[in-house]
């Protein structure tokens, strides 16, 4: 798959239209439509970083040379699981999954709730007896 199709493919899947990506990363509806179709191979590397921020994958998955990485992601987060369920029991663990699919854009807004929630006065006494 080329680094234009992947584009594609990640903005239809995250709901975006050509014009709602360009504004997400600061180019036009046209820079876009030139990556999509191929027309523009010398992307610049804060446009790459952005993308593959939005779109919750890295750089190297974005150019399309992801099968050895993913790979090394895939142990990695199997790992990562087997600690968190044996540490946090399941519960963590299958919140561990749900949100290792989420793009950085909305892993960043469940923290942000996370944090909310977590000024909650019940909270604040578990923190009291803690210390």
């Amino acid at each position: 798959m080329s680094m234009g199709d992947i584009i594609k493919t990640n903005r239809i899947r995250l709901g975006l239209s050509q014009g709602q990506l360009g504004e997400r990363v600061g180019v036009n509806k046209a820079a876009v439509q030139k990556w999509e179709s191929g027309a523009v191979e010398n992307i610049k590397r804060s446009k790459i970083k952005q993308l593959s921020e939005i779109f919750g994958i890295t750089p190297t998955e974005l150019f399309g040379w992801s099968d050895e990485f993913a790979e090394k992601k895939h142990d990695n987060v199997s790992g990562t699981l087997s600690a968190i369920k044996e540490l946090y029991g399941n519960s963590v663990a299958d919140i561990f999954q749900l949100l290792i699919k989420l793009d950085f854009v909305d892993q960043a807004r469940i923290a942000e709730r996370i944090s909310e929630m977590l000024t909650a006065e019940k909270y604040k006494q578990d923190d009291a007896r803690m210390a």
